[in-house]
């Protein structure tokens, strides 16, 4: 049974709503896009990575992530705590192809005592898939987020996500800056991944 405490339950209340809303959100024109790439990292190319980006000036932030995905027909839909200060959850569509490809998604973030109320409130209405858990050290380069995970049982990867904006042209000016990345981080040498990190986690059962 799901409880908040005295005068919190208005509060989660509508941050249920809120977060219902986005779970429901289609991918036509409601949700943010990016062009995603995911790829094996051995340790010696993590370092080169990691130096290129100190190279270049950009601060690297580690963080602590844990990703619960939910049994959702169509698309993904996960919690995920970041550390012990922040939560998000994410709503995302994307194909499951290797190189790169376009991810749409929404993403809302939560306080973590919202977001514990709300994973069993998922839990309850869909089930757990899988949960991950991860250490990611992030980097941005422009619009382009660069993700330089160490996943529990599974290794080392690195992921790209460049965020797309709104202009009829979004596409080719974030395919152009998407492609300099992967050139500048060497990433076109590594072995792309198709999935997600909870599609590698099932298959490993």
């Amino acid at each position: 049974m799901l409880a908040t405490g005295t005068g919190g339950t208005a509060r989660l209340y509508s941050t249920v709503t809120v977060a219902l809303a986005a779970v429901l959100l289609d991918s036509r024109g409601c949700m943010a896009r990016n062009i995603e790439l995911k790829v094996r990292c051995a340790e010696d190319d993590h370092g080169r990575i990691i130096q290129t980006l100190a190279g270049l000036g950009l601060p690297i932030v580690e963080l602590r992530q844990t990703d619960r995905y939910y049994r959702v027909p169509g698309g993904r839909l996960k919690m995920r705590w970041i550390d012990a200060d922040s939560a998000e959850l994410i709503r995302y569509q994307r194909p499951d192809l290797v190189g790169d490809r376009l991810s749409t998604y929404h993403r809302l973030s939560l306080a973590p005592d919202q977001a514990d109320w709300l994973d069993a409130l998922f839990l309850e209405q869909f089930g757990e898939l899988v949960t991950v858990r991860k250490r990611r050290e992030v980097s941005i380069v422009e619009h382009t987020r660069v993700h330089l995970d160490d996943v529990e049982g599974l290794g080392r990867f690195v992921e790209l996500e460049t965020v797309l904006g709104d202009g009829s042209d979004a596409e080719q000016i974030g395919n152009v800056e998407y492609q300099n990345v992967v050139k500048l981080l060497g990433l076109d040498q590594l072995e792309s991944v198709a999935g997600s990190y909870s599609d590698l986690l099932l298959g490993r059962e």
